[in-house]
């Protein structure tokens, strides 16, 4: 295929694409019209058509369509205009909205305008003074080559959506956990509160245990150290506490008390759920 086909294939793409986005834009982000501006419409519709065609570009490299060097054109070309809406276009509008909507600026075309290039040129200061902290810059390219804006958009792109997925890996399971968890009765509250008082119970009893026995071994240590009988009671002594394993009540307090810790947090967030 010739350049001119190829070139033609990109645009038809180009425009179906748009009209796409045109299409997602007002039938299922926006429904009702809640955005009135046809700036927005459009911008969006360019972005997302532009993100299509990108894909494209790199299955039609993948599977050998079209003529390597009208790729590699087409692809730079893309490239080139993606990085500008993304750097310069979106950033302008979202400026200007962002003037218009702040009330306590004056409602002067003028003084709006200027706040909206100030918020621009700070954009692009912080969007170019964040490829400090990366090594993305290089003396080898200068200062309007592709190279170090790709790089500070892909770590700008990253950042963000590692943002939006730990968001969307708390906040939903956090929204939807209610459709799937089972309906718990008042029945069901008081079982939980008869095991926690009957849990309290058994932890008091292996408390005192511990004590008694911690206790008597303290003192067969002691009477061992006075006498020669003491010797002989501290063996006895020793000999029938040997049934009962401080190490095994110690670990049955610790069971008690992380049940009823459980269990605190079930009666509390069962009314919730």
């Amino acid at each position: 295929m010739s350049f001119v086909t190829d070139s033609f294939i990109i645009i038809v793409s180009q425009l179906f694409f748009f009209l796409g986005g045109w299409l997602f834009f007002l039938r299922k982000l926006f429904r009702d019209y809640e955005v009135q501006q046809k700036i927005v419409l459009m911008v969006f519709s360019f972005t997302f058509s532009l993100s299509c065609l990108t894909f494209e570009l790199v299955i039609f490299e993948i599977l050998d369509i079209l003529e390597s060097s009208s790729r590699r054109f087409h692809w730079r070309l893309v490239l080139v205009i993606t990085l500008v809406d993304v750097i310069i276009v979106l950033p302008i509008v979202i400026s200007h909205y962002l003037a218009v909507s702040l009330r306590f600026i004056p409602n002067k075309s003028t003084f709006r305008l200027g706040v909206s290039l100030s918020f621009f040129l700070v954009y692009l200061y912080l969007f170019w003074k964040l490829g400090d902290s990366f090594p993305i810059s290089s003396p080898r390219h200068s200062l309007f080559s592709i190279e170090p804006c790709i790089g500070r958009v892909g770590v700008i792109g990253v950042t963000i959506m590692a943002l939006l997925s730990g968001f969307g890996a708390v906040n939903y399971p956090y929204t939807c956990m209610s459709l799937f968890a089972q309906p718990v009765s008042q029945e069901d509250i008081q079982a939980s509160e008869k095991r926690l008082l009957q849990t309290y119970g058994m932890l008091l009893a292996k408390k005192r245990r511990l004590v008694q026995v911690e206790t008597e071994r303290k003192c067969a240590t002691t009477n061992s150290s006075n006498r020669f009988w003491g010797v002989i009671k501290a063996v006895g002594t020793s000999f029938v506490n040997s049934s009962v394993s401080t190490k095994a009540l110690r670990e049955e307090v610790c069971h008690h008390i992380l049940f009823i810790y459980l269990t605190h947090c079930l009666l509390v967030f069962q009314p919730i759920l």
